[in-house]
């Protein structure tokens, strides 16, 4: 519904017949950037797209979602109307890989924030959000100003790897605020079975995300503004994906990767009064049973 645009079609070096489609619109509006070496990691070809583009906003958007046909008109809206947010992302609806829905990502009502149209964060707020429930916000739904991106320059693949997402969040609303749009505005495409790829791609390491914590929650001025709380927050997630990690190897049969996930989860030190708060979280003691049955 918005038309004050132009698309750029950052081509990574494709396969299929994405450049000869891109070719046979015969627009000005509609530019194709091509590139004859292979871009492996997903992350650095988004570094390309932050710097194309000659508008006041500009969105990076993924080949294999959908999108609501109102979703660019709502976020300029919400940027032209809020000056103090410099990004703005939405919630989305979550379907597999053959395009049938399978559900949402969080509420703002799970999320415990007041039902508004939009909600604002700054990294303070935002990281403590994510230390309670994870990275909820969808990468391919993000629309900034163009300065923005010109000012960040690239992602930091180097240290946050697959969590470059979860870092950008961070980094832009460490300068100003960045917003959540209530509705969901995008269809985002899922894989089969996240947890598994996780298991398999950081193959006995911690996840890219705890990089982007341990930096962010250690950095002073970040730091002083957390409370016990949220670092017991981070352990509580670290415990919960060690034992997840754990449980993957073991359905492997790699005895050796599960129980170095088992030992480390054991380490930290919080008491079960904390772990298990929430009714959710008993879910994690069966887990626990289940790897110690099984071992």
């Amino acid at each position: 519904t918005y038309q004050n645009i132009e698309i750029h079609v950052v081509d990574n070096v494709s396969t299929d017949r994405t450049r000869d489609v891109v070719r046979s619109f015969q627009s000005d509006l509609i530019v194709l950037h091509e590139y004859e070496e292979y871009e492996h990691i997903a992350e650095k070809n988004h570094s390309r797209c932050m710097h194309v583009g000659k508008g006041k906003y500009r969105a990076i958007y993924h080949a294999d979602d959908v999108y609501h046909k109102t979703m660019v008109e709502v976020a300029v809206k919400v940027l032209e109307e809020n000056p103090e947010v410099d990004a703005v992302s939405t919630r989305a609806i979550l379907i597999n890989p053959k395009g049938k829905q399978i559900g949402t990502s969080k509420t703002f009502q799970q999320l415990g924030l007041p039902d508004e149209a939009i909600a604002k964060f700054s990294a303070v707020s935002l990281l403590k959000l994510v230390l309670r429930h994870y990275n909820f916000m969808i990468y391919p739904s993000l629309m900034a100003r163009s300065e923005v991106f010109d000012r960040l320059q690239s992602v930091r693949w180097g240290m946050a790897g697959t969590s470059s997402d979860l870092d950008l969040w961070l980094r832009i609303a460490e300068q100003a605020k960045i917003g959540v749009i209530s509705v969901p505005l995008i269809s985002y495409r899922l894989r089969n079975n996240p947890g598994e790829y996780m298991f398999t791609y950081f193959n006995g390491r911690h996840p890219y995300i705890y990089n982007v914590l341990d930096y962010w929650i250690n950095k002073d001025s970040i730091k002083a503004e957390l409370s016990t709380r949220d670092f017991q927050q981070y352990e509580k997630l670290l415990y919960r994906d060690l034992l997840k990690f754990s449980g993957y190897a073991l359905l492997k049969r790699d005895l050796k990767a599960s129980a170095g996930f088992f030992e480390e989860a054991n380490q930290i030190n919080s008491s079960l009064s904390f772990w298990f708060f929430e009714s959710k979280d008993y879910k994690y003691l069966l887990l626990k049973v289940l790897i110690i049955l099984t071992r």
